[in-house]
């Protein structure tokens, strides 16, 4: 059994599972992330990452099982998107 699993077109965005140390480690992280973003990337529980703002959000299990039901029961979201986690900003230097 692995501990993450992919939607649709991991390079874009996407999700993994971060499970306790029985599993294999997590998949190899996008070339992008900072070394902060690399910590999230590597922490227990639901991992998302949006490439295009190169973004990374750690929830916790518990948090995702009470997002998921928040998703189930109010369908605004569909029409209004969702914001979820805390965003990294790459400031360019030129």
């Amino acid at each position: 059994m692995q501990n993450y699993s992919t939607v649709l077109d991991q390079t874009m965005w996407g999700i993994h599972l971060n499970f306790e140390g029985y599993f294999a480690s997590p998949p190899n992280p996008p070339s992008w992330l900072t070394q902060l973003q690399q910590q999230d990337w590597q922490r227990r529980g639901v991992i998302l990452w949006y490439a295009d703002h190169r973004i990374v959000a750690h929830l916790y299990a518990s948090y995702g099982l009470e997002l998921l039901e928040h998703l189930h029961n109010d369908t605004a979201w569909k029409m209004e998107g969702l914001g979820i986690g805390s965003p990294a900003f790459q400031i360019p230097t030129k």
